[in-house]
């Protein structure tokens, strides 16, 4: 064997060993932008549960009072509307979360 085949060889060995080096630097990266995006994820399905869950509370005690006032007075057309609206918002919330989960 000749000097060029053996400085052949090991320039071959150097760039074979300097790509498995980029190629894993690069898997690496690759797998803590998932593990970032993931938690990203996770934190904002937990934010849109807590709004969720803060919602439902606040409703349910308003429509515990508004029970009240509506025995008295009758049902009140804005008031019902916005019962309406707050009750939607929750869904397209919870709709929101969900689809997240599949994308």
């Amino acid at each position: 064997m000749n000097s060029w085949d053996i400085a052949s060889v090991i320039i071959a060995k150097y760039k074979d060993k300097v790509e498995e080096e980029v190629f894993n630097d690069l898997r690496k990266a690759f797998e803590d932008v998932r593990s970032a995006d993931a938690d990203a994820r996770r934190q904002k399905t937990k934010a849109d549960i807590i709004r969720m869950a803060r919602l439902k509370i606040e409703l349910g005690k308003f429509q515990r009072s508004y029970a009240k006032l509506k025995t008295d007075t009758g049902s009140i057309v804005a008031i019902d509307k916005i019962i309406s609206e707050v009750q939607t918002k929750i869904k397209l919330i919870s709709y929101n979360k969900n689809k997240k989960k599949v994308t």
